[in-house]
């Protein structure tokens, strides 16, 4: 990682935080559609391969990605702002 600026590494995590908030939701929102009990799982994989890689790099690499984790936690709340409000739109209207 020492070849990379600090900017581009602020920019990776930013979005692989939003690509893995965005997966995360694709893959909720895929596994309630389907009767498959494997898929309907697949979002705890995706979740765990998630964490457990970044908190691997976060070994190996010494240092902290705090930027990824603040990116994942605002896409996933964007997504479920999204969510709720797709709710309430479809619920009284």
């Amino acid at each position: 990682m020492e070849k990379l600026s600090e900017k581009t590494i602020k920019i990776l995590e930013i979005a692989v935080g939003i690509v893995g908030g965005l997966g995360l939701w694709v893959l909720l929102w895929f596994s309630g559609q389907t009767t498959d009990g494997l898929l309907q799982w697949s979002w705890v994989l995706l979740f765990a391969v998630l964490l457990l890689g970044v908190r691997s790099l976060e070994r190996k690499t010494d240092r902290q990605f705090k930027t990824y984790r603040l990116s994942l936690l605002i896409s996933l709340g964007a997504g479920l702002a999204l969510f709720a409000l797709n709710a309430f739109v479809l619920h009284w209207f």
